[in-house]
Order: C-alpha cells, then sequence, then structure tokens
C-alpha cells in the first residue's frame, strides 16, 4: 500500500510578512487618501449649507493631491488595484480644482478720468508675534508695516494699546488710529485696529453673530472711503452663514442709508468658497484677492492652504492690484491692495 503524502505549506518567512504588510498597508492609505479626496471634493461643491459640509471645505486638496501623485506613480498606477492609475487621476483633481479656485489672476481694472490710487494693508499680526511676542517682535512686525507705505493700515489680533501707540508714533506726524476690542469678561477675544497718516474715524462697534466688526470712516488726500472691519471666530465647527448673513445685512442697510461701506475687510476664519459670501458678491462686493497673481491662500503663512482672511472692494471703487506677502512672526499672511478711487461728488 503506497501512502500518500501531504506537504504543507511552509510558514511566511519574516520578509514575506512585511512585504504584505507593507502592501496592505499601502493599499489602505491609498483609500483612504482617495476617500478624503472625493470628500474634499465633494465639499468644494455642496460648500457649507451645514457645519458637516463646512468641514469638508477644509480638506487641503493640494497637499492631499500632491501626496496621492507620489503613492500612485511609483507603484505604476496599482495602488488601487483598479482602475489603473486611478489614485492618480484624483489627485490631479484635486489639485486642478485647487489651481483653478485658489491662483489669482494678477488683473486690474480700469481707471477713470480723476482717479487717486490708494493702498490698504491688512494683516493679522497674532498680537505682535505670537505667543513669543515680544518688544523685539513687534519691533519688527511695525518696521514691516511702515515700509509697505499704505495710505491705509488694517490689523487683525493687534496687541495691547500702549504697543499700538508705537505704531503711531512711527507713522509720523498728524497719524490717527481707531481700534474696538472685546469686554475683558468675553471668552471671545478680538482687537481691531485701523491706522493711518490721514484722518480717521470710528463710527460704530458691530457685534454679530459669531464675530465683531467695526466702522470706520476714513480720508484720504480727500477722498473718502468707509471700512467695515470684521473678525470672525475660529472655530470651524460653528457655521459661518449667520456671521456673514449679519456682515451682509449691515452692508445693504449702509447702502439703503446713502452711506455703503466701500471695502470690506478682515479675518473672516472663512474660506472664499462660503455660501454666506454671495450676499457680499450680489451687492456687487468683489474679492480683491482674485486681482492677485499666484497662490492667493493667506494661512497658515509656511502652507498658506485656506484663504480665510480677505478684503472685498465695493462697486464705488475699482481694483489696480494686490500683492500677498508674509511679514515677520505671524502666521497669516498679509495683504496690500491699490485701489482706484474717485473724486467725491460736488453737492
Amino acid at each position: 500500500m503506497i501512502e500518500a503524502t501531504h506537504r504543507n505549506n511552509p510558514p511566511l518567512s519574516s520578509a514575506s510578512w512585511r512585504r504584505w504588510a507593507q502592501f496592505w498597508i499601502l493599499r489602505a492609505g491609498a483609500v483612504g487618501l482617495a476617500a478624503m479626496i472625493a470628500a474634499g471634493l465633494a465639499g468644494q461643491l455642496v460648500r457649507d449649507p451645514v457645519p458637516a459640509s463646512a468641514l469638508l471645505m477644509y480638506i487641503p486638496l493640494p497637499m492631499i493631491g500632491a501626496i496621492a501623485l507620489v503613492v500612485d506613480l511609483p507603484c505604476r498606477g496599482r495602488a488601487i488595484s483598479s482602475p489603473k492609475f486611478a489614485l492618480a487621476a484624483m489627485g490631479a483633481a484635486a489639485i486642478a480644482w485647487s489651481s483653478a479656485t485658489m491662483i489669482g489672476t494678477g488683473g486690474s481694472e480700469d481707471s477713470r478720468p480723476g482717479d487717486r490710487e490708494v493702498s490698504i494693508l491688512h494683516e493679522n499680526v497674532l498680537w505682535g508675534g505670537g505667543p513669543v511676542r515680544s518688544p523685539q517682535t513687534w519691533s519688527d512686525q511695525r518696521a514691516d508695516l511702515v515700509a509697505r507705505n499704505p495710505d491705509l493700515i488694517v490689523l487683525s489680533e493687534a496687541p495691547p494699546a500702549d504697543w499700538m501707540a508705537q505704531l503711531v508714533r512711527d507713522l509720523g506726524p498728524g497719524a490717527s488710529l481707531v481700534e474696538v476690542q472685546n469686554e475683558p469678561t468675553s471668552p471671545y477675544w478680538y482687537h481691531l485696529v485701523v491706522a493711518s497718516r490721514w484722518p480717521l474715524r470710528m463710527e460704530g462697534h458691530f457685534r454679530f453673530s459669531g464675530g465683531a466688526g467695526m466702522a470706520v470712516a476714513a480720508r484720504v488726500d480727500g477722498r473718502p472711503l468707509r471700512l467695515l472691519v470684521v473678525d470672525g471666530i475660529s472655530r470651524p465647527t460653528q457655521s459661518r452663514l449667520p456671521f456673514l448673513g449679519a456682515i451682509a445685512a449691515a452692508c445693504r442697510e449702509a447702502r439703503l442709508a446713502g452711506r455703503p461701506f466701500d471695502l470690506v475687510l478682515g479675518d473672516f476664519n472663512t474660506p472664499a468658497r462660503s455660501l454666506g459670501f454671495d450676499g457680499l458678491a450680489g451687492l456687487g462686493y468683489r474679492l480683491a484677492g482674485r486681482f492677485a497673481p499666484g497662490w492667493r491662500g493667506t494661512f497658515p503663512a509656511w502652507v498658506p492652504v485656506y484663504d480665510i482672511d480677505h478684503i472685498w472692494v465695493g462697486d464705488r471703487l475699482r481694483i489696480r492690484s494686490e500683492a500677498l506677502f508674509d511679514g515677520p512672526h505671524s502666521d497669516h499672511r498679509g495683504q496690500l491692495v491699490r485701489l482706484l478711487v474717485p473724486e467725491e461728488p460736488r453737492r
């Protein structure tokens, strides 16, 4: 009788176990990247009618798309089993969408007879230099602000009043400053400032649902300007729609009163694709960042994937140029917009 022999499968070697683990870790990571890209694109299309979809808008598509390409291309398109290069195609789509929506045109609007150029700078200065702020960090920031020679300086998260007095001195004789800040007992901190070598007048302090604001009247070389400077609460889980709707309502009321705001600007803590900005756009405001050449993200400064600081320009003014810059000791990029302001009509 011939006995049948049975050969057992040999156990996997340690090298085989590593290859098996690497394969499934790569596959799981690729599926996760694809899911994040799909969710991010859905958030960009749906936008933020509810807080859950708003969170999807914060998925950093440029970074996730680049990682997807780096993962799939060395695998010859097989990071996901099929179809081939599926993950790379999704990564390319994420990068293309981000490029189309986040790269400014660098254009300029036509001037009209009698226009005068006025420059406005906005920057979140992070309380004068962030958690490690010091007289030196604030000195560096002041020097940078003054060197850019704007007609109006608008600051979010400004440092204390005694430090702001130093900026007024740096601007020279006749400089002025207006500001509003939270009450000492408030859990929401803000400090909004407008400084200029030209006359300024603070006209009102707004307390919006989800933020705050300040109305300012300025006069630059005889050209009047009205500003609504705002600050939004930095809480991604909180809907931005009530805050932005209140801002649009304030602009609408100002227009009906015959004294419209020429500029609405500040740290909105909200991407420009938010549904809430449709109200401002419907009133004729244009986003100055779309005139900036190149990438127009403002936060965080070292990898600016989010556009959350904005300058909205009313239809009375023309946009000549917009430039973004990296100021010292801040996690936000600043903006310097040059506007063409018409002569004041004779009464």
